[in-house]
């Protein structure tokens, strides 16, 4: 299990590494643009498919990759196991809601957007809003760290591997 988790940490790495220069960092229209960086994904899941690790491609896009890994074992004669694998690009504004998000227990991120709407706060894994009077969510709050999150719902910081309730 180790060795998996460094294969995809790696690839991870490798690909936030690369990712801010697949973005257009000049304004238009207020937004950053995303550039093509369909090469970024492809050449992390070639690389991936090339050492064995992806067996399968479930959904192969742009920016989302969903398929079948299989997990290395300690010995050659034992058997391997298998799991889904999900690899997004997530643009650099949207990385500490998305990795909240994916580090979390479907029932904690479940009970966190809860908390964060009482606090008036609307959360997702894309961004942080405050939510108006009116009920609309106003644009995203700037998030440098998992922590701000935290800080911003009022919510007692939880490490990742606590976040499974």
């Amino acid at each position: 299990m180790k060795k998996a988790y460094e294969l995809a940490s790696a690839a991870a790495k490798e690909s936030q590494l690369h990712q801010k220069k697949y973005y257009d960092t000049k304004a238009r229209g207020g937004e950053i643009q995303p550039t093509d960086r369909t090469d970024l994904l492809h050449n992390v899941v070639k690389a991936l498919e090339k050492i064995k690790f992806i067996t399968d491609t479930l959904v192969h896009g742009e920016q989302k990759f969903m398929g079948v890994c299989r997990l290395p074992t300690e010995t050659a004669e034992a058997e391997h196991s298998f799991r889904r694998i999900d690899i997004r690009l997530i643009p650099h504004d949207q990385y500490y809601c998305a990795l909240l998000y994916f580090t979390g227990s479907d029932i904690f991120n479940k009970t966190m957007r809860g908390h964060a709407l009482d606090q008036g706060f609307t959360l997702n894994e894309y961004s942080l809003r405050p939510v108006g009077s009116t009920g609309t969510p106003g644009e995203p709050l700037p998030v440098s760290s998992e922590e701000d999150i935290f800080d911003y719902i009022n919510y007692p910081f939880k490490k990742p591997n606590e976040r499974n309730s």
